[in-house]
């Protein structure tokens, strides 16, 4: 059994929102929507809410990396700014007991480009062992436009696949 399969058990993707057109006939109507986060990975935890979860998170885009600690208690959350030269928050939360914990990426940098090299690591804390450490299979940066096609503003968000 892969790491993938022991640590999430849904494919982790993208959230893109595929929203409608706030444009209207005649006179030019736009909604206020702004774009989604350029690069944003989630997957579900083996873990269940019922059980305190502390880890350490990475990600990086190329060269680039964000990192630190998630610590949560029992049907708690946590959401941290993760420090290093590439702009990320992440975050765990759960609902019930019975439910995974959901972890949440967000890269606020815009710079991404079609090919780039995401890699994720997911450590435990105490104790080191890696339980998600890998690659992105395809990285493919889509554009959008949340307020309808006419409409400002024109949005990038990368669709992300681990295998």
């Amino acid at each position: 059994m892969t790491s993938v399969a022991r640590c999430i058990t849904s494919a982790i993707v993208v959230s893109l929102v595929a929203l409608g057109s706030g444009c209207g006939g005649g006179v030019l109507e736009c909604g206020q929507l702004p774009c989604p986060e350029p690069l944003l990975i989630y997957g579900d935890l083996t873990y269940k809410g019922n059980e305190p979860v502390h880890l350490r998170v990475r990600i990086c885009r190329n060269a680039q990396c964000g990192e630190g600690e998630l610590q949560a208690p029992a049907l708690g959350a946590d959401e941290e700014v993760l420090q290093g030269d590439l702009a990320s928050t992440a975050s765990l939360t759960s609902r019930s007991a019975s439910d995974p914990w959901k972890l949440t990426v967000k890269v606020q940098d815009t710079e991404g480009a079609d090919g780039d090299k995401v890699t994720l690591k997911l450590t435990t804390v105490p104790g080191g062992t890696v339980i998600f450490d890998e690659a992105a299979s395809s990285v493919t940066y889509v554009v959008t436009h949340p307020n309808g096609p006419e409409c400002r503003p024109t949005c990038r968000a990368a669709v992300v696949e681990f295998d």
